[in-house]
């Protein structure tokens, strides 16, 4: 068995600091899955800046999730000063790969204007997208522009 492996195992089965121990030495070898599950672990417990810390390390290896994740804590400032243009950058990303989530969060980046310009068309496309996908939210938004356009 691996050492990943090994850790969720640990994970699963409630030892937290068995799974931390081995996490933390997988991830300082740059093992990028290591490396998001550290920040969802410290995220979890609320310690935001070290999620941050984690999710930025495997945000810059190429990690959709992480790069989402990073870029919803520039979003809210959890962890990371509240920075809109830089977490349009890290959302942007995995939305272009196709993540409904990230697509919703970009779609109404572009609506409001945050971190970019304000382009109404650009928003929709994105919320289109995410709603294909059954993003309910994105449902729901494109309703409600849709509705505010009638007036």
């Amino acid at each position: 068995m691996n050492d990943f492996k090994k850790a969720m195992n640990y994970l699963e089965k409630g030892n937290y600091s068995e799974a931390t121990k081995l996490f933390e030495e997988l991830a300082k070898k740059g093992e990028v899955r290591a490396q998001y599950k550290l920040g969802t672990m410290c995220y979890e417990s609320n310690d935001y800046e070290k999620a941050a810390y984690w999710y930025e390390k495997a945000a810059v290896r190429g990690m959709d999730y992480a790069q989402y994740q990073l870029g919803l804590m520039a979003y809210e400032g959890k962890g990371v000063e509240q920075d809109y243009a830089k977490a349009f950058f890290w959302i942007k990303i995995p939305a272009l790969h196709g993540n409904a989530e990230a697509q919703y969060q970009l779609g109404l980046m572009y609506y409001r204007g945050e971190g970019t310009y304000k382009d109404d068309k650009t928003a929709v496309a994105y919320l289109k997208e995410a709603a294909k996908q059954g993003h309910l939210e994105a449902q729901l938004t494109l309703d409600k522009i849709s509705r505010e356009n009638e007036k």
